[in-house]
């Protein structure tokens, strides 16, 4: 078994065996999704607890020593495609200025917020950018990586239909159990 599954498997089983007995599981025949944020390697990494099904392995773009990504469980429950953005405090005094839903914004092509403050997973990386920390603390993927896993998502029938808000935001939310863990 390569290393890599070993490891990933290794902090899965626990969620998939129900070690986490103070909140039980929205669903309870189905174990979830599992998205899995390596700081030290700068991977994001995806896999279907109740099949074993591994997904895709992302290079990202991580928090800053000044601003570092926060670690611990999170349970976002929607995708957003075509996302606006309000910059916060910081940014804003670097001169960046509010962007209306466009593909092209700072957060790229979508957002998945952790429901933790401003912090979340979102596209938009320049790819030179990966596998550095030079974000406020959100975890960057380029476009092309965000893709991937919406498409992967998207096959394992994790996510509710998209609809159009009047904005023109595009929100998902997830049909199935999801946790992202960040360590």
């Amino acid at each position: 078994m390569p290393r890599r599954l070993a490891a990933f498997l290794a902090l899965a089983l626990p969620f998939a065996a129900g070690a986490d007995e103070a909140e039980p599981p929205p669903v309870a025949d189905d174990a979830g999704i599992l998205l899995h944020v390596d700081l030290a390697t700068f991977e994001l990494g995806a896999l279907d607890l109740d099949t074993a099904a591994i997904g895709p392995t992302l290079r990202v773009s991580i928090g800053s020593p000044s601003h570092p990504t926060p670690t611990g469980e999170f349970r976002p429950t929607r995708i957003i495609e075509n996302p606006s953005w309000t910059p916060g405090p910081i940014a804003r005094s670097f001169g960046a200025r509010e962007h209306s839903p466009s593909r092209t914004s700072p957060l790229g092509v979508g957002k998945l917020p952790l429901e933790f403050g401003a912090i979340q997973i979102h596209a938009g990386a320049d790819p030179l950018l990966l596998g550095k920390p030079m974000s406020l603390g959100c975890v960057s993927l380029d476009d092309a990586s965000w893709s991937r896993l919406i498409e992967w998502l998207e096959e394992r029938e994790s996510l509710q239909a998209w609809h159009r808000h009047e904005n023109g935001e595009t929100e998902s939310r997830f049909r199935r159990p999801i946790r992202v863990v960040v360590r």
